[in-house]
């Protein structure tokens, strides 16, 4: 979408599916989508942003509980910090999935939220502290690890990702053996879409092959109060905020320079909003910043200058040299503000295709030329690192749908959603080790399960084992024929009735079969006959 048409508030409705087929309608106006994760009713917030409640939805799983919003919340506003879902059980992990109005290829801003205040309502590993992880898709993104009592803001972890299909899902790994995480929380998550005008997303596209890239730092310098974070609001004249809800941390280091005169920010410079360009930092002589980043990676920024002085009226005036360097790589530039982009408007500055970072801090360092009149001035700045691979694309597409239509058959398995794999597999499944893997095996014995057995099972042709014991199924034996490397399928202790098919007696690889304690009339067939008088099929 291009910018002209984000800025114009359209009648735009995006739907989100979570865990079921029911969906949630918000409509922001420009395509958000913002989910409270353990509220209760839609609403608006204080900055115009249509919120809706996770609860609503059939089937979610969690616990809810009420905490105390941070203090910075006015609270006569409603707010997604004023409750948190946690996942008590034993899943490998619990996942969200947007697939409405999703658009495969393109760039979306995924932000989750986690606030719980002075403390948790469950025990964790180590006390007053949690540690989980966030998946994308069907790759980790990032560690969750909070410290309590929170007392400032909520951790939010941010990721610019590409659609692989027409769904994105974001996961919370569990308190499982598989995982070793702590029982995860949310307290919201949303979805933005983005232009592919923005820098980071060329950057992405042209030098990484579309890889996510996952915020560090979003700053704007010069903040006049430390709370003062921008981010969209409704109630804003188009320019004023952040069309794409990106959150501007506040930054009250150094000099301050501040104007009420409106500033040029446009497509070109990635419509940062006019009250981030308002203001900045400056010093007489030089400005260092640094940036705590994971080494050996691959990072993107962008930093935003505007000339505020009104006394800097010509070019010449206000000169610095800008070294970025880490341990083996420095960028040497010159920049001169007003002449790049005259008074009050916007100067965007970037590495078109990133720098590789071999050390654990990231340099920026701006200092004032010999002739200049006027030390560096800085408003803003970005900070991405790409993610280390391309996104995997998980569990073979057929297999995927076969496992969410057999959930989607047993009530109580309605829950398991994303990758059944990967990174982590259900906790009933076992997968082939191959980039993509396939489904070798289905352990779902006393798992309460009732109706019939579902005949999408015949489907995953690599199915070595099948265990549907001791639940309540009914109904006959579906067809099976297909699964032609299953040796072992067990469906004893059921309700099941009918003959027993002649086609289990000629799957090739089949070694045991358990029957036991089933209402099965009729003859056993020949065929099974046969493979047990010579050893060859263990009959239970």
């Amino acid at each position: 979408m291009e910018a002209g048409a984000l800025a114009t508030r359209l009648c735009v409705a995006i739907a989100l599916c979570l865990v079921s087929l029911n969906c949630v309608r918000t409509d922001n106006g420009l395509g958000f989508v913002s989910i409270d994760c353990g509220g209760n009713a839609s609403y608006s917030d204080a900055n115009d942003i249509l919120w809706s409640p996770d609860g609503a939805i059939t089937g979610i799983d969690g616990v809810v509980s009420s905490v105390s919003p941070p203090a910075y919340v006015n609270t006569s506003n409603q707010t997604p910090l004023s409750s948190i879902r946690f996942f008590p059980g034993n899943q490998s992990k619990y996942c969200y999935v947007f697939n409405q109005g999703i658009v495969q290829g393109r760039a979306y801003l995924v932000r989750a939220s986690f606030w719980a205040g002075s403390k948790l309502p469950y025990p964790t590993k180590a006390e007053n502290s949690v540690s989980f992880k966030l998946l994308i898709y069907a790759d980790e993104w990032d560690t969750v690890s909070i410290t309590f009592p929170q007392t400032s803001r909520e951790i939010d972890k941010e990721i610019y990702v590409f659609a692989l299909r027409e769904n994105i899902e974001v996961c919370l790994s569990g308190h499982s053996a598989i995982t070793d995480s702590d029982v995860p929380f949310i307290s919201s998550l949303v979805l933005r879409p983005l232009s592919n005008s923005l820098q980071p997303i060329s950057f992405s596209v042209n030098y990484q092959n579309s890889r996510p890239l996952m915020t560090v730092s979003r700053i704007n310098y010069g903040a006049r109060d430390p709370s003062d974070y921008l981010r969209y609001s409704g109630t804003q004249q188009v320019g004023y905020s952040d069309i794409y809800d990106r959150i501007w941390e506040a930054d009250t280091d150094g000099t301050l320079v501040f104007t009420n005169q409106s500033i040029v920010s446009n497509v070109t410079t990635d419509e940062v909003p006019i009250p981030v360009m308002q203001t900045a930092r400056s010093d007489a002589e030089s400005i260092n910043l640094q940036f705590q980043v994971t080494p050996q990676s691959w990072y993107f920024y962008c930093a935003y200058y505007a000339e505020l002085d009104p006394h800097v009226i010509a070019s010449g005036q206000r000169i610095f040299d800008s070294v970025v360097s880490n341990k083996t790589t420095q960028i040497s530039e010159t920049y001169d503000i007003f002449g790049a982009s005259g008074q009050y408007s916007t100067f965007l500055a970037y590495q078109k295709s990133g720098i590789y970072v071999d050390t654990p801090a990231l340099n920026f360092d701006m200092k004032k030329t010999t002739m200049s009149l006027n030390g560096p001035l800085i408003n803003a700045f970005e900070v991405f690192m790409t993610f280390d691979k391309d996104l995997s694309l998980g569990t073979i597409d057929v297999e995927v749908l076969v496992v969410k239509n057999i959930s989607n058959s047993f009530g109580n398995l309605s829950t398991w959603r994303g990758d059944p794999c990967l990174p982590y597999p259900y906790n009933w499944v076992v997968c082939s080790s191959e980039e993509r893997p396939s489904i070798t095996e289905i352990h779902l014995e006393n798992q309460d399960l009732s109706g019939d057995i579902p005949s999408y099972f015949n489907s995953l042709g690599k199915l070595t084992v099948l265990s549907l014991a001791s639940n309540k199924l009914t109904g006959t034996i579906p067809d099976l024929s297909s699964l032609l490397k299953l040796t072992f399928l067990d469906l004893h202790h059921n309700n099941l009735s009918g003959t027993i098919p002649s086609f289990l007696g000629k799957l090739p690889a089949i070694k045991e079969l358990d029957l036991r304690n089933n209402n099965f009339s009729g003859a056993i067939p020949q065929e099974l006959l046969a493979k047990v008088s010579t050893s060859e099929l263990d009959l239970r």
